[in-house]
């Protein structure tokens, strides 16, 4: 009995066009984000080496995983069009590495949000043990919402599930998390304005900076990440719900 999500024909095949494309794009996929944990495991200064970013690489692999497996059995559905079980797995795949993504890019924005409001505390409370556990709890959270249609939960509701827990509410934190940094900053760059010019303040003056491009690149990399998954969304919620 074939395996489908919601409704038999729910999930679409590819065309040729669309295969070769997806099929490019998961070797650029690999190969990019292959070099990004390269350039983290052979940095030479070590100066990449930081507890902040194991949600970087976490985030590489993430996206290999997209690479390996949801874009090319995406891309083999042109070639196996009755095999459902096909499009069912690139489904389930495309579930873990999405939130999986959204999660670490999340993570990385409370990262920044801990190391400006809690600047002295900071090495103590983001430990690298710390970080280790919360990447497996990020992994094991976006494999159960993978594992969920396996289990057999293939209705609607599992839908409304997957995006207000496994999208909407790591969004949310993020959002809440970048205001609340822009805040802190905003309230540090009054203060130095008030202090006098020395070179502490100078200094302060260049981690605040840093820190702003930094969290703006995270929030950046959100925005990205929605807008690329936004049409897709859309089309999903139209298949399931006004079909």
């Amino acid at each position: 009995m074939a395996i489908h999500m919601f409704y038999d024909g729910y999930l679409l095949t590819s065309d040729l066009a669309l295969a070769i494309i997806l099929i490019i794009f998961g070797f650029v996929t690999v190969v990019g984000n292959v070099l990004v944990c390269l350039v983290y495991v052979k940095d030479p200064l070590k100066n990449l080496r930081t507890v902040s970013n194991f949600f970087v690489v976490n985030l590489a692999v993430a996206d290999i995983l997209v690479g390996v497996t949801v874009e090319p059995l995406n891309a083999s559905s042109f070639w196996e069009k009755e095999n459902r079980e096909i499009l069912f797995a690139f489904y389930v795949f495309a579930i873990l590495s999405c939130v999986c993504s959204i999660l670490n890019i999340a993570a990385l924005m409370m990262d920044r949000h801990l190391a400006v409001s809690k600047p002295f505390k900071y090495r103590f409370i983001v430990t690298s043990r710390r970080v280790k556990l919360s990447l497996f709890v990020i992994w094991l959270y976006s494999v159960h919402f993978s594992l969920l249609p396996v289990l057999g939960w293939r209705t609607k509701s599992f839908q409304i599930y997957l995006y207000c827990f496994g999208v909407l509410l790591p969004t949310g934190i993020m959002l809440v998390c970048y205001y609340g940094l822009l805040r802190i900053l905003k309230k540090k760059t009054e203060a130095l304005k008030m202090s006098s010019c020395n070179k502490e303040s100078i200094s302060l003056k260049k981690i605040i900076s840093r820190e702003r491009r930094v969290s703006t690149t995270v929030l950046i990399m959100l925005m990205v990440f929605l807008f690329a998954w936004c049409p897709f969304v859309v089309v999903d919620f139209i298949l399931v719900f006004c079909t």
